[in-house]
Order: C-alpha cells, then structure tokens, then sequence
C-alpha cells in the first residue's frame, strides 16, 4: 500500500476523539485517558482506547489502540493477553489501525478473502485468539492516531508501547485480562515485537513471557518442541495467500 506523508493531517480523516489535552498526558504508563465501545461481532466485545506510554527517551506520550476481549470474558477471569504490533501503514495520524471504518469487525475476519484490510492493518489469527480465551490488544503506536510525531522504526517505543496497552486492558474490567502477555508483530511490529521481549523489566508488574515476529522470512513453522498449542489461520480451502502459517504460544 502507499505510504502515506506525515504532513499535514487532512481535516476530517480523524475523530475527536484522538486529540489529547497535554495536561492528560502525564501518568503511569498504561493508564487510561480515554476508552469508548466499538462496534464488534456478536461473540467480541471492543474497545478503542487512549492510554499513556513513553517514548525511547523516557518522554511521556499518549498512544490509542484496541482492546479486544471473548464476549464470555468476565471480571477477574485471568485471561492471556495478546499484544500485536503492526506493520507499516504510514506516518500520518490519520494511518491509525484503530481508526479504520469497523476495525474489529473487519481484523476479526482477516485474513480471508472476505476481509479488504492490507497485511500491516490486520491482526492475524484474531479470530483463533479470541475463540481460544485470549484478550487481544493492538496498540496504533506513538503519532498514529493519538500523538504527534510518529517515531518510525524506533524500536524501543513501539515495544513499550505494546507492552502498556496490556497494562492499559487491565484496567477494563469486562476484557479480563491477566498479568500474562506475549508481544507478537509483524514487518515493523516485529521488531517491536523482539524488542518488548528483551525489555521485560520495563513492565514488572506484566508477566511478559516474551515476543515473536510474523514476516515474509518468517519460517511458517516454529519449533514445537515445548508443546506449545498451535493455532492455525490458514483459509479454510487451504490456500496459501498469507506467510502467517501457525502459531505457538506458551502463555495459557
């Protein structure tokens, strides 16, 4: 897809609800500044949310994103947590996953034929995740959607952004999600990904079991040798259209 130019943003390609006053900015990371409903299938239930992060250089910073969570899930339920990290889809703020038309309708069915939503929007296996127990969030990262200034390829920030947007779904008490988190991204997420994974001292209050990256390099089979369970997202005929192939997660 095109990559989209950081300047300036166009009038009206973003809601409201992505301007943050400074004054909110400041706060522990992972706490939430704003959350609202979003549309959602039947079986889900999302949120778009606005929480604090920081930067790289310790600069605090608000980050959106989306929390996704079975619609079986109740307080206290203790469920793992996914958190993706996307690839590239721009600079500008307007580029924001979460700021798609229906993002979670659309991410829960990608990827499939049906689903319009290009490999760096959608959220690989979300369906599997979310049939399977896990709360899934999605951060925007830092300057796409809430924030000035994207940070492109700034490793360390994305990671801690993904990393408090778990801390961020913790606080939504009908998601119930637990302490327990792997960090999975794909293209630039990937090294977010890598990243949040050797940064786990950042979160000491997260159970970071760590991070995997998703990219056309990615070996489509990962070694099993640990048991871990495996969910797989191919399409149903079998067509091989996406390098996501299966996946093994230690965190249920």
């Amino acid at each position: 897809m095109k990559l989209q130019t950081a300047s300036p943003d166009q009038p009206g390609l973003l809601p409201a609800f992505y301007d943050v006053p400074d004054n909110m900015v400041a706060g522990e990371p992972g706490s939430i500044i704003k959350l609202e409903k979003v549309d959602a299938p039947e079986e889900v239930r999302a949120w778009r949310v606005i929480y604090r992060s920081q930067t790289a250089a310790g600069i605090a910073v608000p980050v959106s994103g989306l929390i996704i969570a079975p619609k079986s899930a109740r307080p206290g339920a203790n469920l793992p947590v996914v958190s993706w990290a996307h690839g590239t889809v721009g600079a500008a703020r307007y580029c924001a996953p979460s700021n798609v038309p229906n993002p979670v309708s659309d991410f829960v069915g990608y990827p499939s034929f049906e689903s319009t939503v290009p490999n760096d929007y959608g959220i690989p296996g979300l369906s599997a995740f979310l049939k399977a127990g896990y709360v899934v969030v999605a951060t925007d990262y830092q300057g796409l959607g809430a924030g000035q200034n994207h940070e492109y390829i700034v490793g360390l920030s994305q990671a801690r952004n993904a990393i408090d947007i778990a801390r961020a779904a913790r606080s939504v008490s009908q998601a119930g999600a637990s302490d327990r988190v792997a960090v999975l991204g794909w293209s630039q997420g990937g090294l977010a990904a890598l990243i949040a994974g050797e940064n786990a001292y950042y979160a000491p209050d997260l159970d970071i079991v760590g991070g995997s990256r998703f990219s056309p390099r990615q070996p489509s089979n990962l070694s099993d040798s640990r048991n871990f369970p495996t969910i797989d997202w191919r399409p149903a005929n079998g067509a091989q259209h996406s390098p996501h192939q299966g996946l093994y997660l230690g965190i249920s």
